[in-house]
């Protein structure tokens, strides 16, 4: 073990000495290295910095765009769940193309008119019409036989009163 003179005051040192026991510095480099050194630690702790505020802007962002859809789908679950299937269509139908929602909402719209079997009520023709529009209106003639009824008598008036020769379209 052989002494050498620390660079920053002076004094001897062991030479595998990392702290000088007089002015506590690292007697391996000089100041000039040491500053280096700081400000190299510096930039990385600033580039680790920037790195982990990117990483937490991206999961909020995640966060904020999907968890609100995920949690209006919940509830729209839970709404078909105590029968509640006007709201359930409702919220189903806000979120869009989300996972299955457009399913969901369809469901919940046959749903509905299965739970009001022998009203013509609004909201079931309602229901029925768009389930029709989208080509699920299937074995619907049963649960909704005088809208259906009445559906039929209205195009058939609307076919009878057209002029020979014309090709009419109800909607």
């Amino acid at each position: 073990m052989a002494l050498k003179t620390c660079p920053h005051c002076g004094h001897n040192v062991s030479d595998q000495a990392i702290k000088c026991p007089s002015c506590g510095k690292d007697p391996r480099y000089t100041d000039f290295q040491l500053e280096q050194r700081e400000q190299q630690h510096k930039k990385k702790r600033r580039a680790a910095g920037i790195i982990i505020t990117i990483v937490v802007v991206i999961i909020a962002t995640v966060c904020a765009i999907f968890l609100p859809n995920r949690i209006r789908y919940q509830k729209g679950i839970a709404c078909r769940a105590v029968k509640d299937y006007e709201t359930a269509v409702d919220v189903f139908n806000s979120l869009g193309s989300y996972r299955d929602s457009a399913q969901m909402a369809r469901l919940s719209m046959r749903d509905y008119i299965y739970a009001h079997p022998t009203s013509n009520d609004p909201i079931s023709v309602k229901y029925a019409e768009q389930l029709i529009e989208d080509g699920y209106g299937s074995g619907l003639e049963r649960i909704l036989p005088r809208y259906f009824e009445h559906r039929q008598s209205t195009t058939t008036s609307l076919l009878s009163d057209a002029p020979r020769g014309t090709i009419t379209h109800s909607s």
